[in-house]
């Protein structure tokens, strides 16, 4: 299956990350006034929805615009095996790797972590990673029924884009395109009456799929038969108006502390989510990113999936040995040099990530799917040889039947 870049995604896996990265930093500056602005102003843990809406569509359309090329469930069977090859290929070789440096950092450099609670923690975050069910470990440890994972917790997110994966692939294409319609209605309906508060231990803020929803319908819309001239956001040519609605679906996606006060304020975000993944599904610069900013987003875009996995790592190793720990997280002068640090540091370590472990990952695992297609091809030519053979006689003749 292959696929086209699209610029405007990559801007908005850049915003989506960078919106996610604040929110992590945020929480190092041990600061009253910053504590009170995200807490009761703006926070940016909606960049995570952003995500989860750009991974609804691209999965979702990568996936269909070949489906009508696919004849038969054997043809379907391959296709979502084809899929899985990739997408294993695509995430866990570095998500393992970053796994397993700050567990052996941790070990090497502290004690603490060596034995009694804190390993058993460990591993068993580890082991929550590798199975994809990060989302649940963490909310049962919120909720006081599990240990505590200190250095994984971003993968929660990973961990539900996997079983979303698992569920969407099937159903896109083995189910009618009607039915899956429906349900993604029916998932972004049902969650507007959840409450879904922030890093709470209620289940459903580690279960939200609304914004996975709004984008594979968006790559529905597209792979359907309505003339996309009457859908397309075509004053969005004027800057302005572009600048104009990626402020406010922003605004929309950062304002959570003062949305509190609204019971569907996560659907809201997923909703601006899908209202940004729409604009940007075009490709036509209606965003209003452009220029330099734009190239800049686009290459941050392009490490966003190295970035989250990294900056979580820097942040959560670097507070606790080496140089950074012994800093005043009090002191605005030994936050900014903290903050320069932790961003330089995941910035490197991003680079080197996505040259060396991600891209040759990936691309290793386009081969293996192209292998495992031509399998497929060359074993169905002989056992349709050998069907036919089995038919007729050299001379022509019908022999069974």
């Amino acid at each position: 299956m292959g696929s086209k870049r699209n610029d405007d995604i990559e801007i908005l896996r850049g915003v989506a990350i960078v919106f996610v990265f604040i929110e992590h930093l945020l929480a190092v500056w041990d600061l009253p006034r910053v504590h009170s602005f995200s807490s009761g102003y703006f926070s940016f843990w909606g960049g995570v929805d952003l995500f989860f809406a750009i991974s609804g569509y691209v999965i979702a359309h990568s996936i269909l615009r070949n489906l009508a090329a696919l004849s038969g469930t054997a043809e379907k069977v391959k296709a979502l095996v084809e899929f899985w090859i990739r997408r294993a290929w695509r995430l866990w070789p570095a998500a393992w790797f970053w796994l397993l440096v700050p567990f052996v950092a941790m070990m090497i450099f502290d004690p603490h972590y060596r034995g009694g609670e804190a390993l058993r923690a460990n591993c068993a975050s580890v082991i929550g990673s590798v199975l994809n069910v990060t989302n649940i470990q963490v909310w049962r440890s919120k909720a006081g029924l599990g240990m505590q994972n200190e250095f994984w917790s971003q993968y929660w997110s990973l961990s539900l884009e996997e079983q979303f994966y698992l569920v969407a692939a099937p159903l896109l294409l083995f189910v009618s395109r009607r039915w899956v319609v429906a349900l993604m209605i029916a998932l972004v309906v049902a969650q507007v009456f959840f409450a879904r508060v922030a890093n709470s231990s209620d289940l459903s803020w580690f279960v939200r799929s609304d914004a996975f929803a709004w984008g594979v319908l968006i790559a529905i819309l597209w792979n359907g038969n309505l003339d996309k001239a009457l859908i397309e956001p075509t004053f969005l040519r004027k800057r302005h108006y572009a600048w104009l609605l990626l402020g406010v679906m922003l605004t929309a996606i950062s304002a959570t502390q003062l949305l509190y006060s609204v019971p569907f304020d996560v659907s809201i975000i997923a909703l601006a989510s899908g209202a940004l993944v729409f604009v940007a599904s075009f490709d036509k610069g209606y965003l209003g990113v452009g220029g330099v900013l734009g190239r800049v987003m686009s290459w941050v875009g392009d490490r966003s999936y190295a970035i989250y996995l990294v900056h979580g790592v820097v942040i959560g190793v670097g507070l606790r040995v080496g140089p950074l720990a012994h800093l005043d997280r009090q002191n605005v002068a030994d936050l900014c040099v903290i903050t320069v640090a932790l961003i330089v540091v995941t910035l490197i370590l991003s680079e080197l990530s996505y040259r060396f472990i991600e891209v040759p990952a990936r691309l290793h695992g386009r081969k293996l799917a192209q292998a495992y297609h031509a399998t497929c091809d060359g074993a169905a030519a002989r056992a349709t040889d050998a069907y036919a053979g089995c038919q007729y006689s050299p001379s022509g003749e019908q022999v069974s039947g």
